[in-house]
């Protein structure tokens, strides 16, 4: 299996919660994918609202492994995103 491939656990780096969550019920749909980013930001905005200085660090990375996942990206590609060399 590609070192980049959204079935290696790899692929989800320093997500291992999202890739078994992925290997219990497979890969999402984008529409899954788009709903899922959804529910964790209305999350965030909801916990934001109560306390803005709250650590929501992993929802938010949560939502970029669901990015990464829409849209395929390698490993290669998502060290650039996030400005790993």
């Amino acid at each position: 299996m590609p070192l980049g491939s959204p079935k290696s656990e790899s692929f989800f780096g320093k997500f291992p919660k999202q890739y078994e969550i992925f290997r219990r019920y497979g890969y999402l749909s984008p529409h899954r994918c788009f709903n899922s980013i959804q529910v964790l930001t209305d999350l965030i905005m909801n916990i934001k609202k109560g306390d803005r200085h709250a650590d929501t660090s992993k929802l938010e990375k949560a939502i970029d492994a669901l990015v990464y996942q829409l849209y395929r990206l390698t490993e290669e590609e998502i060290k650039i995103v996030e400005g790993e060399k």
